[in-house]
């Protein structure tokens, strides 16, 4: 999903930490509905992915934790995902992009999830 370089060098936890509203990971862990788990000596929590991004590069991480899991939903084949982006150039910094989740049942759409990422200071859900 990543550039070569990123998704030889980087890793999910680290995108998720930077907290970069134009990033993909983020935008795809809010819509999901992933759970982001940081620790420190204090313990563990579980900080919901639409709860950990605060603001431009600020996430939900006091300055002592750090991010040791990333548990995301397991979603049934009723489910159908898609991600898409627009760059000025291919490789190029994200101008806007949106991830979807639909779960479609019978033919009928049961649930929508839709997150807009490079909008906002944080990723965006919509619905």
């Amino acid at each position: 999903m990543a550039h070569a370089a990123i998704r030889n060098r980087g890793t999910l936890g680290g995108s998720l930490a930077l907290a970069d509203p134009a990033a993909e990971l983020p935008a795809c862990a809010v819509c999901l509905g992933a759970e982001i788990v940081a620790v420190s000596e204090c313990g563990e929590r579980v900080i919901p992915a639409s709860d950990f991004f605060q603001g431009l590069y600020a996430p939900a991480l006091e300055p002592d934790e750090m991010i040791t899991r990333v548990a995301f939903p397991f979603l049934d084949a009723s489910w159908h995902v898609g991600f898409d982006e627009v760059a000025r150039r291919s490789g190029d910094f994200v101008i806007a992009a949106l991830a979807l989740a639909v779960k479609i049942v019978d033919r009928q759409i049961i649930e929508c999830r839709i997150t807009f990422a490079g909008v906002a200071s944080t990723p965006t859900f919509g619905g």
